[in-house]
């Protein structure tokens, strides 16, 4: 799992398929943690944050491929749960790892900002179930690593 949590951290851009009536996808901006939680912010307004309060069930995928050589891609895609952060330990991480790799924006986005009613931005967290790791450097072009992540059942403490 340091390979998978290594392309991921080198990573920014998160690509995730939301479901409610209709599937929806969108990108975003991400962080990731050592246990392969992943964070980011988004407002609770949007399509995805709408689908994902109904259904928490998602789908993502974050890739890379050398454009000077095509033999040489690397992807993370995966299912997992998703739901808001709960508690002000959960805030304070998505918010530091955020930060940490857009360090542009931290001056707006912080604890405080995320936790104020006056702001639809909210901290949310992918808890992968399983994961396919496609990384042609380490394993060629015919082989991939799939993972299935041990997790609680969240469902209930999300409704």
């Amino acid at each position: 799992m340091d390979d998978v949590f290594s392309f991921l951290n080198s990573q920014r851009l998160l690509t995730v398929a939301s479901i409610d009536t209709e599937p929806w996808i969108c990108n975003l901006f991400y962080g990731v943690d050592k246990d392969i939680n992943i964070y980011f912010i988004s407002s609770e307004d949007t399509k995805h944050s709408k689908q994902i309060k109904k259904n928490p069930t998602i789908a993502f995928n974050v890739a890379w491929y050398n454009s000077e050589n095509y033999t040489d891609r690397k992807a993370v895609q995966g299912t997992g749960v998703c739901y808001m952060a709960k508690n002000d330990e959960e805030i304070k991480k998505g918010v530091e790892l955020h930060n940490k790799h857009f360090p542009e924006f931290a001056s707006r986005i912080t604890v405080d900002w995320v936790k104020s009613t006056d702001n639809a931005s909210k901290v949310w967290i992918i808890k992968p179930q399983s994961l396919k790791f496609w990384n042609d450097q380490l394993f060629g072009s015919e082989e991939v690593k799939s993972f299935i992540l041990k997790y609680y059942n969240m469902f209930e403490s999300i409704k």
